[in-house]
């Protein structure tokens, strides 16, 4: 071999790689899809975080990406095909910053590369539960001139669970009967959510839940009743002990307002209590009692009645008499 012409060929072939290697730097580019740049708002996402002890509160922010990639790649995407995700599994109460990830979908989201996002604050509060009476109020009216008697509530007490400074501004938890609905020949129960009311209009409870989110409310309807105050007779029965006799009695609170239709209350002149045995008594006795209500009445307010029966010891005929 010429040492000569080994020489040349050396060279030659150093000089077919470097022109090999600028063509390759100018011809590759245009061959690949050229790259592009777009910003996103990503939803964003908490994973990790136990639900069931702990809550985010205030606002979630939403993460501004940079994503680069081929305009075919690229092209497609819109802000839904982005999400932002937070790990919240080492989280504690407070404000505190969190590392996302973003995840892509689209048809090649391999393709894609988002640019480095800061950690984002997260607030977290534990989570409160208390238990409440379920107030219950009416909205519209009954038709045909009935009025609302009574109604039921099941379940009375209601769960309220959330962040505990919303928990804590619940002032009372309330369902409304929709009074216009109601079939005044045959009412059925309205099945109606429970509403959390803030103790101010500045506290915030919208992350507040009722466990159950609703109840049964049934409605008594009738038509309205006419009202009549009447004066109340005891009815006493037996009688004092041998020797003795009932000399006057008193009642009280007379007359009493019972309540009913207009045709029952029409009849009626007096009221009586219930029986009320004076059997073998020998002193002035104070007897508490009911009253006797007829069909169809109610008492305006209940009321129980005291009976005061005075009792003496009976005259003896001679010293009635003044005889000896």
């Amino acid at each position: 071999m010429i040492p000569g012409r080994s020489r040349v060929n050396v060279l030659l072939m150093i000089a077919s790689l470097v022109v090999s290697m600028i063509l390759w730097a100018v011809v590759y580019p245009q061959s690949q899809p050229p790259e592009n740049t777009r910003s996103f708002n990503a939803r964003l996402y908490a994973q990790g975080l136990d639900f069931t002890k702990f809550a985010v509160t205030g606002s979630v922010p939403t993460v501004h990406v940079y994503l680069h990639g081929p305009d075919d790649a690229m092209e497609p995407l819109t802000d839904r095909d982005i999400e932002a995700r937070a790990d919240l599994s080492t989280a504690t109460s407070g404000k505190n910053y969190y590392p996302v990830q973003i995840w892509i979908s689209g048809k090649r989201p391999r393709l894609i590369k988002p640019e480095p996002v800061p950690n984002v604050q997260f607030e977290i509060e534990p989570v409160m539960t208390r238990t409440l009476s379920v107030s219950v109020e009416s909205t519209g009216s009954l038709a045909d001139g009935y009025v609302l008697d009574d109604k039921s509530i099941e379940p009375k007490r209601v769960k309220v669970v959330g962040p505990r400074s919303q928990v804590l501004g619940i002032q009372s938890v309330r369902a409304v009967l929709d009074l216009d609905i109601v079939d005044t020949k045959n009412p059925h129960s309205q099945l109606v959510e429970i509403q959390p009311i803030a103790e101010n209009s500045r506290t915030s409870i919208e992350m507040v839940r009722t466990e159950p989110t609703n109840v049964t409310i049934t409605p008594v309807v009738n038509l309205p009743q006419a009202e009549k105050s009447l004066y109340v007779t005891p009815d006493l029965k037996g009688k004092p002990a041998p020797g003795f006799e009932i000399v006057s009695y008193q009642t009280e609170p007379n007359p009493i307002t019972i309540r009913g239709k207009n045709i029952v209350l029409a009849a009626l002149t007096k009221l009586s209590t219930v029986p009320i045995s004076i059997a073998d008594i020998k002193t002035t006795t104070t007897f508490l009692s009911d009253v006797k209500l007829p069909t169809g009445t109610t008492l305006k307010t209940r009321q129980v009645v005291k009976v005061r029966v005075v009792v003496q010891a009976t005259k003896l005929l001679g010293a009635a008499t003044g005889g000896g």
